[in-house]
């Protein structure tokens, strides 16, 4: 199985949600820390996934 297509299922079977973009930059997350997908509890996939939500720091206002 493909990495994005096992850590799709792996996250929506725990309920987080990604779309395309966030998927892979969620992938590039967990193999950056030099981690592989199933090797990983939920709760250390979720920690490193949830970067995946975050926005480019040119998306805040000027004054944050």
């Amino acid at each position: 199985m493909e990495t994005l297509d096992y850590l799709r299922d792996r996250l929506h079977a725990i309920d987080f949600r990604f779309e395309e973009d966030q998927l892979a930059h969620a992938e590039r997350l967990v193999r950056s820390h030099g981690f592989i997908p199933d090797e990983l509890s939920d709760l250390a996939l979720m920690t490193i996934c949830v970067g995946a939500y975050r926005r480019d720091d040119s998306d805040l206002p000027a004054w944050v």
